[in-house]
């Protein structure tokens, strides 16, 4: 779990280093050619939250605390069919497969692919 942590802890620092940012535009634009119901500001607010909300190492370990896992756990595939009527509404999904120290197996709706790939 620690290695899950710090990995999304990464991605939250990424997706809000500024460097990142005209590179984060592209992927944005390319996703709303694919979702025409997406907009840059409902994608930008999706990360923001995401980050905010997730991607923090104080908020991931208090989240994971409440939860006893058990010494022998087996890793399990676990599928997750994510929707795409919201931007990058199916990575919580994701986190909580990966985070529970099990391997996600995952297909992406056809209108949400570019930000969650």
């Amino acid at each position: 779990m620690k290695r899950m942590i710090s990995i999304f802890c990464e991605l939250g620092e990424r997706l809000r280093n500024p460097r990142h940012k005209v590179k984060n535009k592209e992927i944005i634009k390319l996703a709303i050619q694919e979702n025409c119901w997406f907009s840059e500001s409902s994608i930008t607010y999706a990360i923001e939250s995401i980050v905010d909300n997730y991607l923090q190492k104080e908020r991931l370990e208090s989240w994971i605390s409440r939860y006893n896992k058990p010494k022998h756990a087996h890793t399990r595939n676990i599928a997750v069919i994510m929707a795409g009527n919201i931007p990058l509404v199916g990575l919580f999904d994701m986190l909580s497969v990966l985070i529970s120290g099990n391997k996600c197996l995952y297909k992406t709706s056809s209108k949400d692919r570019v930000l969650i790939e």
